[in-house]
């Protein structure tokens, strides 16, 4: 069984793919799921998994499974499979199954020491939501960049959005609207990026020129058309591979210490990070 919050997502379905192409390789037969990103949705998706004898688990929360009662349902759901289970992406605290993370805080720390060394002094970031550990891992690592660097970080900079393109774009298009805004932004995700986009465009803000950006996360089609972007960049489709690979060795040897494998991520360097106005 594998359970991602967002189906319809680039990045989950680049990581589905390299779910499906090991399992090809071991004749794996795979059932998907998709919460979208509800935990109630997860909750029942957990319960019609239990009926069906599945064989292990894949799974990238709705929800951040440290944070309260609610969430901590959830892990007793998991643990009532009594199958082994690997976490995808959206880590938490005190995780006890085996799992595939990102850089989190390591790739916002780069993306961000970029915009600095381009130039920029005044620095903001588009966060997603506090409740995702890997959010806050994002920003935390934005945060100590600024510091590092002896900048100073204004209230108004640091804008907390949702992961989604709409929240994204409200929270830029009142930034461009106020006539205020920093010389360089970090957007923490590919759907903020778009949403940020948006925004810009409909202001006639032209990024580059008017204000330096570095996401977290590529967009290829992007680079299709013509507008590379720079961003700190992963493997998904190796993180999939990943995710399969670490349940087929929980599967032959069920009493090993549990084992986190992480992606790396890669900074890509396309002009963005720098302003010519």
């Amino acid at each position: 069984g594998v359970v991602v919050p967002e189906i319809d997502h680039t990045f989950y379905g680049e990581v589905l793919r390299g779910i499906i192409d090991v399992a090809d390789q071991h004749d794996i037969q795979l059932f998907f799921y998709d919460t979208q990103n509800n935990a109630k949705k997860e909750e029942k998706v957990l319960q019609m998994i239990s009926r069906q004898q599945l064989m292990g688990l894949i799974i990238a929360p709705s929800v951040d499974y440290s944070l309260n009662i609610e969430s901590r349902k959830m892990i007793a759901a998991i643990d009532r499979l009594n199958v082994p289970v690997v976490i995808v992406d959206r880590d938490f605290e005190n995780i006890r199954w085996d799992g595939v993370f990102f850089e989190n805080y390591q790739s916002a720390y780069a993306a961000t020491t970029e915009l600095i060394k381009a130039g920029n002094r005044r620095l903001g970031v588009i966060t997603g939501g506090k409740g995702l550990k890997i959010s806050r891992d994002r920003y935390h690592g934005f945060e100590q960049a600024v510091a590092d660097h002896g900048l100073e970080l204004l209230d108004r900079d640091v804008m907390e959005g949702d992961f989604f393109v709409e929240g994204a774009y409200e929270l830029a298009r009142k930034m461009f609207l106020s006539g205020d805004w920093p010389e360089g932004i970090l957007t923490c995700n590919n759907r903020t990026r778009i949403g940020f986009f948006k925004a810009a465009k409909e202001c006639s803000i032209q990024v580059g020129r008017d204000i330096a950006l570095i996401g977290i996360d590529k967009l290829p089609i992007l680079d299709e058309i013509g507008f590379p972007l720079s961003c700190a960049s992963r493997d998904n489709h190796e993180m999939g591979c990943m995710a399969l690979k670490l349940m087929l060795e929980r599967m032959r040897d069920e009493k090993s210490s549990r084992k986190i494998s992480m992606v790396p991520y890669q900074i890509e360097l396309k002009g963005t990070e720098k302003r010519s106005g």
